[in-house]
């Protein structure tokens, strides 16, 4: 296996890369990583360099990319975290990641690609598939954020597969009594939400039986029609989320209101981590469930060792 800095050129910005490449030769599905929120292309203590050496020592070349004005890539930075996130929200990274997908085919020998990335990388992701699924072989989302930003209105938008509820107006009294509110301040990694994590599997469940099916009031519904879309294509995902976090809760809801494509969805749980999966196991366990969806979706590679599950790892069944 060995790593090599790769550029693309898109649209007069130079973007950096780095492909992790096999011995021999590679499968000719490969993977690129999209950057987890402003974080450069390693990932949260080089989470995406293990994913990437794990699938390149399995016959899967894998490049991680920096989008523009991340990491090493040219390109105006953001003022906040914010910033960013709002304005991948609204589609920034989009023709950027649809250009590195069809320029990665073309250098490197891939007919296909999977794309994917942790919280706002699989945003981009999952917007990119939907408006240029050519060559995509699948979707691989860690922590997806589904979460609507404050600034962003909701989408009043029905895909040809089936409608997408609406969110509900929001007003300050809502949000003080509302338990989706509250659970999205228990369910953070901050201070104040520590001592209180023996609660959310408790409320995850009364927020099921109370709300059933409906989207949580502030889901991001542009992206839940982009991801019906796709499913709608046959394309696949792998969803990993952290136990108890609001992506779990989210992704749960989300898969109960999708009209169609849930059977291509695959749902895998890791307790004793944190969102960015770097507490406890989480880089390990979020490394052999991507490299165990890939075999058993692309048949390239089979995770090393014994074929067991890793430590705190479980599957979500996708309700019909």
């Amino acid at each position: 296996m060995s790593r090599t800095v790769v550029q693309f050129e898109v649209m007069g910005t130079t973007l950096f890369g780095t492909r992790h490449a096999p011995q021999g030769q590679a499968d000719t599905t490969a993977c690129v990583l999209l950057n987890p929120g402003p974080a450069p292309r390693a990932g949260n203590s080089d989470l995406y360099v293990q994913i990437a050496d794990r699938l390149a020592r399995e016959g899967v070349q894998c490049i991680r990319v920096d989008l523009p004005g991340l990491g090493d890539s040219a390109g105006p930075s953001y003022p906040t975290i914010d910033d960013y996130w709002r304005q991948v929200q609204a589609g920034v990274n989009d023709r950027t990641v649809i250009a590195v997908l069809a320029q990665a085919r073309e250098r490197f020998g891939a007919q296909r690609v999977v794309v994917g990335g942790l919280c706002a990388g699989a945003i981009s992701a999952v917007r990119a598939c939907a408006r240029a699924p050519d060559g995509i072989a699948g979707l691989m989302l860690l922590e997806p954020n589904f979460r609507r930003s404050a600034e962003t209105g909701p989408a009043a938008q029905a895909d040809e597969s089936g409608t997408v509820p609406t969110g509900k107006p929001s007003t300050r009294w809502c949000r003080v009594l509302d338990v989706d509110s509250w659970l999205h301040l228990l369910a953070g990694d901050r201070a104040i939400a520590r001592p209180f994590r023996w609660l959310r599997p408790l409320i995850h469940r009364v927020l099921t039986r109370r709300i059933g099916h409906a989207l949580p009031r502030d889901c991001n519904e542009d992206l839940v029609v982009c991801w019906s879309r796709v499913h709608a294509l046959g394309i696949p995902s792998l969803v990993v989320c952290a136990e108890g976090q609001l992506s779990h809760r989210y992704i749960d809801r989300i898969l109960r209101t999708i009209p169609a494509g849930r059977s291509q969805v695959q749902c895998r749980v890791l307790s004793g981590t944190n969102h960015i999966l770097t507490a406890g196991h989480g880089r390990r366990d979020a490394a052999e469930e991507v490299a165990r969806w890939w075999m058993q979706r692309h048949g390239a590679c089979a995770p090393a060792g014994a074929a067991s599950r890793g430590a705190g790892a479980t599957t979500v069944s996708v309700p019909a």
